[in-house]
């Protein structure tokens, strides 16, 4: 079976598009993990609590007010870091992606990917040519 697209792009298969939505969201969690752990702190106080820094200090009332611009400058960290880990996670992705797509090749009889290490085509069973460097 055939798992190229038709317009011959591997990554656009469904299943390809499944693993990167995959990693950009393992990536983005990760990276607003890490953000969320680099958060500023107040001095004499330390670091704020999340449900603070999840609404930019918005639920602060009285004196406390006076930390709503850590806790925005907290909320702001963590967004930048899932968005760097969301792009970490792309990026490893796409890694991944094209080093698969790079180990087929077409078959010469019939057009269909097969695998470089593959000695006969799945699709129509033509000998497949030997990849460079083997000992054949």
């Amino acid at each position: 079976m055939d798992t190229s697209a038709p317009n011959g792009n591997p990554a656009s298969t469904p299943g390809k598009r499944q693993d990167l939505v995959g990693w950009l969201a393992g990536g983005a969690l990760f990276g607003g993990v890490i953000g969320y752990a680099l958060r500023p702190s107040v001095v004499l106080i330390g670091k704020l609590p999340f449900n603070v820094v999840a609404t930019r200090g918005a639920n602060l009332s009285g004196v406390d007010r006076i930390l709503a611009d850590t806790a925005a400058a907290s909320f702001n960290v963590t967004v930048a870091g899932a968005v760097l880990g969301a792009l970490i996670g792309w990026g490893c992705a796409r890694m991944l992606v094209m080093s698969t797509a790079t180990s087929l090749i077409p078959c010469r009889e019939c057009g269909k990917r097969i695998s470089r290490e593959a000695m006969t085509c799945p699709g129509c069973g033509a000998p497949a040519p030997a990849a460079p460097g083997s000992s054949k």
